[in-house]
């Protein structure tokens, strides 16, 4: 019995649905032959009309603002025969099969919408054409955001989703749930490609950075002794090898008039998360501790970090300052030389004196010509400011903008396409409150088209939906790590700590010296006088405490060793070269440092070459030239450690060469050993046999 009352319900809901597909799509519907011309455009929600889109876009669903017992709509543009929708009611819905097949047809071509709706007596008015511009350039194909409800305050009903662009289709990523009590914080991705990301967890006893690698989670301790705040956003290297970001202490508080919450950055440093590593890093640029630093991103060649700063105007980081209205950041950029470590000098791109403005969330277009950013009144968060309004900037010329699609509203949270040519961003224009999701078209000259609201199936969607969309990220694929995963890695008791590796002074080679791996040259420093037997007996020393096992010894007779000797003495070669073997190849992380292993190493190479150049016996010109070829094998593992194989393969090639031209067969079958690693894209660490 109850298995026949089950298969009369399916039965029913069959026929509901036949019917009502056949009333919206049948075949032979066809616009009205007899109407009156309304005279204007209709009214329709959301208000796709005049916009430009994205041929790959799902169907622009709406609803009809106007009254009318029944509505045909006709879809249609200069290629192709279009399609006709009837409805009973104001919603429209799409064939989406129908929309894909006219929109690739059209690409280039406008888009247009003819609307009717029938009166009581039956009557049919038409309004006047709706045109939108269907874009030639997709969009990347899925988007990543966050929804959240109104309440900020309780870590619950939260989530990071991703959506396909060309379809309706929705799934979760990672889900807050009402027990959980944690905060799903800001996604990245390395190149918009889902395989490798970040994301980071916020709650009570869990605050990590969530690292996944394919289809493998791990949880991440960023802080260190130096930043005791945990990361946030976060920025990828365009290798993928290491990811800026900022370490907060932040503070969210509320107003008894007008806007009703506001945040602020007691404190703020910029840091690098160096992957292979598990280290920390940073550099005075970008973490002065009178300012405040963040929204860290790169530049799309990966030589240059962006970033906004302001200067601290407390002392103290008890409570809200009373002047922290007065806060305004600037837009700087800093050179990073990522196979050396070495940084460059702060410049300021752009100064709030001269705009009155604070500028926030910097990112630049994947080709690299334009940088799109916020602006608003003062502070670090413009999603919470209603005159947060997005701004252009040519990187060629160095003008900025507002943009056209500017509302009085919050418009924030943006991205760019891997094509440049769509920028994605969150907006409280549609009611002043909640957070959505728009797409703009953005021409080559870096205009901006009337957004397009992110298209849902049911087109009153938007009424009664009461999550907020933010932090919006294109991304060209699907994400294919399971949440359970994720989850996995976010519950474990085990995680990695990072350790910090010191903060790198600015080099000033680096800002102006380009195409190029050799360090900055040596600042001047006390002249050293010669003490060759002083300087022997601490590398004797060094070696036999590196036999023993006591590196920090060993490294701590090496580098007086090399103090007892100018630094391109030939007599200092083994000193710096030893030093720069630990600091490449050691097992542990809290004692490679690749940074000073690749100017050692090359301090070594060009003490070796200059000795062969210049030396004034044949007995020395050999010994010099027998030194190369493990001076070259230390500076390709250096190399490898900074993550920069390409460098680390040539070099170890050319190693290799020279131990063979020399008969030092056993060196270089060693090498030949590391040149596979560095091929593969991994560095090579000392064992017990070495």
């Amino acid at each position: 019995m109850i298995g026949r009352r089950r298969i009369c319900m399916l039965v029913a809901l069959a026929v509901v649905l036949a019917v009502a597909l056949y009333h919206c799509f049948r075949p032979g519907v066809t616009v009205p032959q007899e109407y009156s011309d309304a005279g204007r455009p209709p009214r329709i929600d959301p208000d796709y009309a005049g916009c430009t889109i994205p041929p790959n876009i799902a169907p622009l669903n709406f609803v009809v603002k106007e009254t009318g017992a029944q509505y045909r709509v006709r879809v249609y543009s200069e290629e192709g025969e279009g399609f006709v929708v009837s409805s009973p009611a104001a919603d429209i819905v799409m064939p989406l099969n129908r929309w894909k097949a006219l929109l690739e047809l059209n690409r280039g071509k406008n888009l247009y919408f003819d609307i009717y709706a029938m009166g009581e007596r039956g009557r049919w008015q038409r309004f006047s054409a709706i045109a939108n511009a269907i874009a030639r350039e997709n969009i990347d194909s899925y988007l990543v955001y966050r929804r959240l409800k109104p309440v900020h305050t309780l870590y619950t009903e939260m989530g990071t989703y991703q959506r396909n662009v060309s379809t309706y289709g929705e799934s979760p990523v990672l889900l807050s749930g009402p027990d959980s009590r944690r905060c799903v914080n800001c996604h990245t991705f390395v190149n918009r490609n889902p395989d490798m990301m970040c994301l980071h967890v916020r709650g009570p006893g869990n605050v990590a950075m969530i690292l996944a690698k394919g289809a493998t989670a791990t949880k991440i301790n960023t802080r260190t002794r130096f930043n005791a705040s945990p990361a946030s956003y976060t920025s990828w290297h365009p290798s993928g090898r290491l990811a800026a970001f900022a370490a907060i202490d932040v503070i969210q508080f509320h107003h008894s008039v007008g806007t009703s919450r506001d945040v602020l950055d007691l404190a703020s440093d910029v840091c690098l998360y160096i992957v292979d590593s598990n280290r920390v890093t940073s550099t005075a640029g970008i973490s002065d501790p009178d300012r405040l630093e963040t929204f860290p991103t790169w530049s799309p060649d990966g030589e240059y970090l962006y970033f906004c700063s302001a200067k601290r105007l407390w002392t103290e980081d008890a409570g809200v300052p009373a002047n922290y209205r007065s806060v305004r950041y600037d837009l700087m950029r800093i050179r990073y030389d990522m196979a050396t470590g070495t940084w460059g000098k702060p410049e300021t791109v752009l100064s709030a004196k001269d705009t009155g403005l604070s500028i926030n969330e910097p990112r630049i277009s994947a080709d690299g010509r334009f940088l799109l950013f916020c602006m608003s009144e003062y502070g670090c968060f413009p999603v919470f400011q209603r005159s947060s309004d997005l701004y252009m900037m040519d990187l060629k010329s160095g003008r900025h903008w507002p943009l056209e699609i500017n509302s009085d509203q919050s418009d924030s949270w943006h991205c760019w396409s891997t094509n440049s040519r769509w920028i994605v961003f969150a907006s409280k224009r549609r009611d002043g409150l909640f957070g959505r999701v728009y797409f703009s078209h953005i021409d080559p000259d870096g205009k901006a088209h009337k957004p397009v609201l992110l298209p849902q199936r049911d087109p009153t969607f938007y009424d009664s939906f009461l999550d907020n969309f933010n932090a919006p990220e294109l991304i060209t694929k699907p994400i294919r790590i399971e949440q359970k995963e994720l989850l996995r890695a976010i519950e474990s008791t085990e995680q990695q700590d990072a350790a910090f590796a010191g903060k790198v002074p600015p080099s000033d080679a680096a800002s102006g010296r380009e195409g190029t791996d050799e360090p900055a040259p040596e600042k001047p420093r006390k002249a050293v006088e010669s003490n060759p037997e002083k300087a022997f007996r601490y590398y004797q020393l060094g070696r036999e405490s590196e036999k023993e096992g006591e590196t920090e010894k060993a490294v701590e007779y090496y580098r007086l060793s090399a103090e007892c000797l100018p630094t391109l003495h030939p007599l200092n070669i083994p000193a710096l070269g030893r030093l720069a073997w630990i600091y490449s190849t050691h097992p542990s992380d809290r004692v490679r440092n690749g940074r000073q292993a690749v100017l050692l190493a090359t301090y070594a190479r060009r003490s070796a070459m200059l000795q062969a150049e210049r030396a004034g016996g044949e007995r020395v010109r050999k010994m010099a030239e027998a030194s190369l070829p493990s001076v070259m094998d230390t500076l390709a593992a250096a190399y490898a450690e900074c993550g920069n194989f390409a460098n680390a393969v040539s070099t170890a090639l050319e190693a290799e060469t020279l131990a063979l031209r020399q008969g030092q067969i056993a060196l270089a079958v060693k090498i030949r050993g590391r040149l596979e690693l560095y091929l593969v894209g991994k560095p090579y660490r000392t064992t017990a046999s070495d």
